[in-house]
C-alpha cells in the first residue's frame, strides 16, 4: 500500500484529516539531498490521527458531551467560584 492510499483510506473521506496528516508527515520527514520531501508509508502511518473515542451509537456522543457539561457546571457552582455568602 502506498502512503497516499493509506491516508485516503484512514481519512474516511474527511479532506481536513487527510490534509492535516499530510502536513504532519511533510513537516516531520527529513528532505532528501535534493531538498524534496518524500513521504513513505511509515511516515503516513505515523501522521494519520485515529479516533480516540469510538461510540456505539449516535446518542453516545451527546451523552458524553452532556456529562462533561454537567461536571463543568457543577464545578462552577462551588462556593469558591461563586463567592462566600454572609
Amino acid at each position: 500500500m502506498t502512503a497516499l492510499r493509506h491516508l485516503a483510506k484512514l481519512s474516511d473521506g474527511d479532506a481536513r484529516k487527510a490534509l492535516n496528516s499530510l502536513e504532519i508527515a511533510a513537516l516531520t520527514t527529513e528532505p532528501s539531498p535534493d531538498g524534496v520531501v518524500h513521504i513513505d508509508l511509515a511516515a503516513a502511518e505515523q501522521s494519520i490521527q485515529k479516533k480516540a473515542i469510538v461510540y456505539d451509537d449516535e446518542d453516545a456522543h451527546y451523552d458524553t458531551i452532556s456529562a462533561l457539561s454537567n461536571r463543568c457546571a457543577a464545578a462552577i457552582r462551588t462556593p469558591l467560584c461563586i463567592g462566600s455568602r454572609k
